[in-house]
């Protein structure tokens, strides 16, 4: 039985809308296939929260779901570290941004809930208005 934070995981609330915007594409056993996971059963167990998903799978599972691997990996990561830890990996890994560029991404990322918003022509617009 998964907890009620495993429940709430975004591993699994990325798993669950991925799944359903792919219906009619691919099923979970053809995205366990893809992802390499030598059980189908193992989609489903992700899905409930009932197991972590290894750092070491983000890769091809991304692929499976046709998502940015970066935005899983932040999602497992946030599985398997403290948010301390979360935020030394982010302050390191962002070295080759400024801060401003930080700011802008982290408020992205918030304002979106998470989403990955695709960058679109009217999105482009929006923000050459801002800038």
């Amino acid at each position: 039985m998964p907890t009620a934070d495993a429940q709430q995981s975004r591993v699994s609330a990325i798993l669950e809308k991925r799944i359903h915007e792919l219906r009619g594409k691919r099923n979970q056993k053809e995205i366990a296939q893809i992802a390499g996971f030598a059980n189908p059963n193992m989609i489903t167990i992700l899905k409930q929260g009932v197991a972590k998903l290894a750092l070491d799978r983000v890769p091809a599972l991304a692929e499976a779901l046709e998502i940015d691997p970066a935005l899983l990996l932040r999602a497992a990561l946030e599985q398997q570290f403290s948010a301390e830890t979360i935020d030394v990996i982010r302050k390191v890994m962002n070295t080759t941004t400024t801060q401003n560029e930080r700011d802008l991404l982290a408020f992205v990322r918030e304002t979106s809930n998470e989403s990955d918003p695709a960058l679109t022509e009217k999105l482009k617009e929006a923000i050459k208005g801002a800038l």
